[in-house]
């Protein structure tokens, strides 16, 4: 692997110095690259989720508003009846 163990202090060959700083380089990046896509990921699981919750509860609403409608026809009918 290029490391040569001096004593407890780990020693990079000559030779392979660059490709180490290379692989350093494109390993920060996917890094990088990897963040990036898990923080898109979990603001579009946040979004959809408050919209799943926000459309239920506009859902809720309607049917509720709709089941007082029904009840307030029902009222007139019968006080027009009597």
């Amino acid at each position: 692997m290029g490391w040569l163990a001096i004593g407890l202090v780990p020693v990079v060959c000559a030779r392979q110095a660059g490709h180490t700083n290379v692989m350093d380089a494109w390993i920060g990046v996917i890094g990088a690259l990897a963040g990036a896509a898990i923080a898109l990921v979990s603001q579009y699981i946040t979004n959809h989720s408050a919209r799943r919750e926000r459309d239920a509860s506009i859902l809720l609403d309607q049917c509720a508003q709709l089941i007082a409608l029904t009840e307030d026809f029902r009222n007139r009918i019968w006080r027009s009846a009597i």
